[in-house]
């Protein structure tokens, strides 16, 4: 067990170490860091759905005993849902922050944006931490498979997110520790899990549930939209799609 909650560890702290990716925004032409960014978009679009349907729900479904079996895909329902829920609400706030912010704002506030980006990211960050930990207590392969979905959807996540920030009017410094801090709540999230296991493993089998739901939501509904913007058809794209479910088919016979 010991082991296991190392292994969390490790990779939530890698997990957050992603932060410091947005830097490259800086030193990288535009369109080279928007090829990148597609082609990562993709193969995490893939791996999510790989990760979902061939790790978490499976593990699910034979931790299950009777009732419990019918009640995994409400759990995977409510977690498609309440991730829809709060990016609507995140988006929402954004608008109205948007709408009302004076352009003229005071140089050491933040500005209603950045704020917000950084209170979403937050929470996913959270969350991230959160199914490392709940990952790993099943099995190391589950929990590699869902930590290796996660960085790859964190990787254009984390580049964007710096954008955003430096664009909200902070300085560059200022972005990174700001954006470094909202990463390092994944740790957070794992220790969360650590301090209330009992708690979670009496809901294992429906926590596992809600997570393959945030992963085909995610995978849904933000990162195949951003697919789609690409006007013609991209051969690399459906490629990179298939890479990602493919790694994460392999990971599930390794185990």
């Amino acid at each position: 067990m010991l082991s296991l909650h190392m292994n969390a560890i490790i990779a939530s702290i890698i997990v957050s170490s992603l932060a410091f990716i947005g830097i490259f925004t800086l030193t990288l032409k535009p369109d080279l860091i928007r090829r990148f960014s597609f082609t990562m978009v993709s193969i995490a679009a893939g791996t999510f759905l790989g990760g979902a349907f061939l790790h978490l729900l499976p593990e699910s479904i034979e931790l299950a005993e009777g009732e419990e079996l019918k009640n995994i895909f409400l759990f995977t329902l409510i977690g498609i849902v309440a991730f829809f829920i709060l990016e609507e609400f995140i988006h929402w706030h954004h608008h109205v922050s948007d709408v009302h912010h004076d352009k003229k704002r005071k140089k050491h506030h933040l500005s209603p944006i950045a704020v917000t980006n950084l209170i979403g990211d937050g929470f996913h960050n959270l969350l991230d931490g959160l199914a490392i930990a709940a990952s790993f207590a099943i099995s190391t392969e589950v929990g590699i498979a869902t930590t290796l979905a996660i960085i790859l959807h964190e990787i254009p996540q984390e580049l964007a997110d710096f954008g955003v920030l430096v664009y909200a009017g902070l300085s560059n410094k200022k972005a990174m520790l700001l954006n470094l801090a909202s990463a390092l709540l994944s740790i957070l999230g794992v220790f969360i899990f650590f301090l209330f296991e009992k708690q979670f493993e009496q809901i294992e089998v429906y926590l596992l549930a809600f997570i393959a739901g945030v992963f085909i939501y995610i995978a849904s509904t933000d990162l195949f939209p951003e697919i789609h913007k690409e006007k013609k058809l991209n051969i690399l794209q459906v490629v990179c799609v298939i890479l990602g479910i493919g790694l994460m088919y392999g990971l599930s016979l390794i185990g």
